[in-house]
Parts: structure tokens; sequence; C-alpha cells
């Protein structure tokens, strides 16, 4: 993310760095991937995203978390804004997952670990670290790791 383009912000949305990942780390070392698979990772992770945040703080504040986090993220790769269309798609995500797919895999997964991090910064400074770690460690854990959460591949 680019914090001069957002005076102020990136203390906000910045996590800790011992919260942050890395969704695709074999990408920045030429493993192999393709735009697609990334894709089907960063939409994996917000459908888990959804399902644990859901019951806590609403499908509106799911969305107004998910809205900030393109809105923010979108400022360093404006292809996200263009894709974006109506917020209420994050239960669909066939709009994420499309723009994904139409990028090389470097640039997907740098915009993926940008959401990732920029989503977890936000909801830390709602919630503190603790929580946001505890409610998310899953997602987080299954990028970090390198095993996607909707693997679609044999």
């Amino acid at each position: 993310m680019t914090c001069g383009m957002v005076p102020g912000v990136c203390s906000l949305v910045e996590p800790p760095d011992n919260m942050r990942t890395t969704a695709f780390p074999g990408l920045r070392a030429g493993g192999e991937a393709d735009a697609r698979r990334v894709a089907d990772r960063v939409v994996g992770a917000w459908r888990e995203i959804h399902a644990v945040l859901l019951p806590i703080i609403g499908q509106r504040g799911v969305l107004a978390l998910y809205d900030r986090t393109l809105h923010l993220v979108g400022a360093s790769h404006p292809w996200l804004m263009e894709s974006a269309g109506d917020a209420a798609a994050l239960t669909d995500l066939v709009f994420l997952g499309d723009a994904f797919a139409q990028q090389s895999a470097v640039d997907a997964a740098d915009a993926g670990d940008a959401l990732i991090n920029t989503f977890n910064g936000l909801l830390i400074s709602l919630i503190g670290a603790e929580l946001t770690e505890k409610l998310l460690h899953s997602v987080w854990e299954g990028l970090s790791h390198g095993s996607p959460t909707q693997d679609t591949s044999p």
C-alpha cells in the first residue's frame, strides 16, 4: 500500500509486523502459480473472513470493512476499483476473482497481499490485534503456509 496517497492512514491500517501475512510467497521467488489460482485463494480467504465476521458484526459491518479495504488498496491497484462495482457483491465475489484472474500472477499476488494486510490492519485498528488474531487465525494461517483456503487444483 502506498502510504503517501492517504496521509495519516497507514498507521491505522498497517498491521504490526508479527501480524502481517504473505499469502503468496512462492510467486516472488519464481514459484509456479497463475493468476487464476491466486484469484481462487483470495476469493476463498474473503469467503472465510465473511463467514467468521458475519455473526459478529453483521452483513453491513463486513461490507463496510471490505469496501474500505478495496478503496485503500485500489489507490495502488486501480484495476480493483474498476472491478469493484457494488459492494453487495461480497457474497458472490465473482467480480473479485475475475479481476484477479485477468492480472499477471505477480500483480495478482501483490494485490492479494495488499488486500489481506490492509484488511487485517483495519480490523486491528477497530478491535485490537489479539481479537483479530483470535478470530481470523485460521484464515491467515492457511494463507501464510501456502495452503489455499479453496484449492481447486487436483
